[in-house]
């Protein structure tokens, strides 16, 4: 996860609390307070999934991860939900962020 993402102390076992560090704003302290909800491991079924919540910047979101099994590899799907009307400026610079992200794990999977 560091790798791709950001640092961390991620452990995956439903419960478990942990954060994501990056650099300070001007605005936020760069520190996302998660909380792991759901795992669901590979094998488990015809997918894998892993839920964790997403407490930054004053917004509380759920964060989904859903990894399906295709003839070619895997299909990843990344879903954060919670947003609130009056959020479009957090919910834009979450766009962009995730679309850096996923470019980045791309690379890294490669």
């Amino acid at each position: 996860l560091e790798q791709w993402l950001m640092k961390n102390d991620f452990r995956l076992e439903a419960g478990e609390r942990f954060h994501f560090r990056t650099a300070p704003t001007h605005n936020w302290d760069g520190i996302v307070k998660c909380e792991v909800l759901e795992v669901d491991a590979p094998g488990s079924g015809d997918f894998a999934c892993l839920v964790y919540t997403w407490d930054a910047d004053g917004l509380s979101t759920l964060v989904t991860w859903t990894l399906t099994p295709t003839p070619s590899g895997v299909h990843v799907r990344v879903e954060q939900t919670g947003f609130r009307p009056g959020d479009e400026y957090i919910f834009k610079g979450a766009t962009s962020a995730w679309q850096r992200w996923m470019s980045a794990l791309e690379k890294y999977a490669a």
